[in-house]
């Protein structure tokens, strides 16, 4: 609610409507390198603005396990922190659910995976909300993990450098914090970040890499933005 200042002759949406929030770096990530690859990711935002802001889209280096096909992803959310609720799959909603392959997942979505060193955009299936002052935890599963079989279980998400608490945030604009996750290398997903599993070796802190675009609630709905392809959007290194 309330009037919010902007320049006289500027557009009806507010250019600070539509922000992005970039974390970690994709140019550099090697397939081949297993501290360059999970199958799946934690990590929390916070919302440290006066404003609620909705998650319209989030950008993530992932690659494909096998030819023929394209990689599948599950992001998966909670209403508190990641750390709380780890190990408890009841606890957390899939937001959205995108694949590319066999059978009856043949026409779920736009091809993707397509390059591990760039952005691949996924458009969330229900913009996510994130209220002024809130914490939200986020879970990236891909893979076997998100429900596909066959060479989904190679597929893999791009991560960055080791982290620890007191890294964070690890990415900040004034109004989003991405926080320091934790990142798994099985694509069973759930059962690596349980907490009666103490092999240490499969669960590891790591930076996320990624981007998100967000709007601000009191804008439009759907600002104004020029149409890109859904399944391969490069963004340009500045």
């Amino acid at each position: 609610g309330g009037d919010h200042n902007h320049d006289d002759g500027q557009p009806t949406a507010v250019p600070t409507c539509v922000q992005e929030l970039l974390s970690g770096d994709v140019t550099d990530l090697d397939e081949s390198e297993e501290n360059d690859t999970a199958n799946g990711i934690m990590f929390d935002v916070e919302n440290m603005g006066d404003e609620d802001i909705v998650l319209q889209r989030i950008s993530i280096p992932i690659a494909q396990g096998g030819p023929n096909r394209n990689a599948a992803l599950a992001i998966w959310t909670t209403d508190q922190s990641y750390k709380d609720v780890k190990s408890d799959q009841n606890q957390w909603v899939q937001n959205s659910r995108f694949g590319y392959g066999y059978g009856r997942y043949s026409n779920n979505v736009n091809p993707i995976g397509l390059d591990f060193n760039t952005f691949t955009e996924f458009e969330l299936e229900t913009p996510i909300e994130i209220p002024s002052g809130e914490t939200l935890g986020f879970y990236l599963l891909t893979g076997g993990g998100a429900g596909f079989g066959g060479y989904a279980d190679r597929d893999v998400l791009g991560v960055g450098s080791t982290c620890t608490e007191e890294d964070d945030p690890v990415a900040e604009d004034g109004l989003l914090n991405i926080k320091c996750g934790e990142a798994s290398e099985d694509t069973n997903g759930w059962r690596r970040f349980g907490e009666e599993d103490e092999d240490e070796e499969k669960l590891r802190r790591v930076i996320p890499i990624i981007q998100l675009e967000y709007t601000l609630a009191f804008c439009a709905p759907t600002p104004e933005r020029t149409p890109v392809p859904t399944h391969h959007r490069e963004h340009d290194e500045k």
